[in-house]
């Protein structure tokens, strides 16, 4: 008996764990926004050709092109990465099972206010989970960027080539990425980010 209620416990910590990661139970696109509004948001689209009038490199290292996508941002409206043209953007790879993620989101936040008014826009890509359980998590972190953006299928995700959570893209005005940072950033080091993205790609040393 003891070995069964052992066993029992053991496979309801299993589902427990693989429901709130979203792999069974909460896997709908469906979901309704903190104005009780319903909302049903499509898979992201990273076929879009990146906007580059100068013919310049599109990729992920320091100086190119940042690659665009197009996504459903998680109050249901869909955006592009090309639509913050003209806008610093601070995109950042995160999900409901990262530690580091969790604890640098209030910071993203807090360092949001600080420069919005400068054009800065924060934007959350989430790392393959179900609209519900994402919400959920940062329902109970009680954070907001400027859009969270919807990737079930890992899209943008392998599009930047992402290996580690979090991770994290600064891109100045005109698209240009200025600093990738991978693992948790501390508070000196995303200002100090920001600001460089601010300042624009043409301000790093040799560039």
């Amino acid at each position: 008996m003891a070995r069964l209620l052992a066993a029992s416990s053991a496979v309801a910590l299993v589902l427990a764990l693989l429901w709130q990661a979203g792999v069974i139970l909460d896997t709908d696109a469906s979901d309704e926004t903190a104005a009780g509004e319903q909302v049903t948001l499509l898979p992201a689209d990273t076929a879009v050709v990146t906007p580059n009038a100068g013919g310049e490199a599109v990729g992920l290292e320091i100086g190119d092109l940042a690659p665009d996508f197009e996504f459903s941002a998680f109050d249901g409206r869909r955006l592009k990465l090309s639509d913050y043209r003209g806008r610093t953007v601070f995109l950042n790879f995160w999900a409901t099972w990262c530690g580091p993620c969790r604890a640098e989101m209030p910071e993203m936040e807090a360092i949001l206010g600080r420069f919005e008014e400068q054009g800065l826009v924060v934007l959350g890509v989430n790392n393959g989970e179900s609209l519900k359980v994402a919400n959920r998590f940062l329902g109970q972190l009680e954070v907001e960027f400027s859009a969270f953006a919807f990737d079930p299928s890992q899209a943008i995700v392998r599009l930047y080539k992402i290996r580690g959570m979090p991770t994290s893209y600064f891109i100045d005005t005109d698209g240009r990425i200025t600093r990738v940072v991978i693992g948790q950033l501390s508070p000196t080091i995303m200002e100090s980010s920001v600001v460089e993205a601010l300042a624009g790609y043409s301000a790093l040393p040799g560039s």
